[in-house]
C-alpha cells in the first residue's frame, strides 16, 4: 500500500512533521514566485529586470524538492496529484504563478480528497471479478490507484491533443 500511497496510517505526529516542513520551506517558495514568473520569460529578460536567474532557479528547485520529499515521506508516492493538479490549474487560471500555485494546491487537494473518499467507500468485495481473489480483511484499493484512475486518461487526452498540434 505504501508504494501506491495511502492516507490510512498517517498519524498526528506525521502531520506535525509535514506541517513543520511546510512552515520552513513555503516562505522561500513564496519569495521565489515573482522571480520564477520572470524566469518563464527567459534568462535574459529575467536578468534584465534584476532577477539572478541561476540563484532563483536553485532556490525554487530546493524549496519544491523539500516540500515534495516531506509529503512523500508522510503518505508515500501518490501518483498524478502533482501532475494533474497543475495542468488543470494552468488551464483554469493561466501561467501566472501568483494564481497558479494556490489554484494547483487546491485542485491537487480536491483530487486527493476525492480519491481518499473513494478508497474509504468503495468495497472491493462487492465487485464480482475481485471478490474471489481478495482475503476477507482486504480494504479498498490505495489512494494512488484512484488518482491514477483519473490521471492516466487525463494525460492520454493531453498527449493526444499535443500530438495533433
Amino acid at each position: 500500500r505504501w508504494l501506491m500511497g495511502s492516507l490510512d496510517n498517517v498519524l498526528l505526529d506525521d502531520a506535525r512533521n509535514l506541517f513543520a516542513a511546510i512552515v520552513v520551506t513555503l516562505p522561500a517558495l513564496i519569495w521565489a514566485v515573482p522571480r520564477a514568473n520572470a524566469l518563464q520569460l527567459g534568462d535574459e529578460i529575467a536578468e534584465g529586470v534584476g532577477v539572478t536567474a541561476e540563484r532563483s532557479r536553485q532556490l525554487t528547485l530546493v524549496s519544491a524538492v523539500l516540500l515534495t520529499a516531506a509529503a512523500i515521506s508522510t503518505v508515500g508516492p501518490i501518483g498524478f496529484v502533482g501532475l494533474v493538479g497543475p495542468h488543470i490549474a494552468r488551464q483554469t487560471v493561466g501561467a501566472d504563478l501568483r494564481r497558479l500555485l494556490p489554484t494547483a494546491a487546491l485542485v491537487g487537494s480536491a483530487l486527493l480528497l476525492l480519491a481518499d473518499i473513494a478508497e474509504r467507500t468503495i468495497e472491493l468485495h462487492e465487485l464480482p471479478l475481485l471478490n474471489r481473489y481478495l482475503p476477507d480483511e482486504a480494504g479498498g484499493l490505495p489512494v494512488g490507484f484512484y488518482t491514477a484512475f483519473i490521471g492516466v486518461p487525463f494525460f492520454l487526452n493531453l498527449l493526444r491533443r499535443t500530438t495533433r498540434t
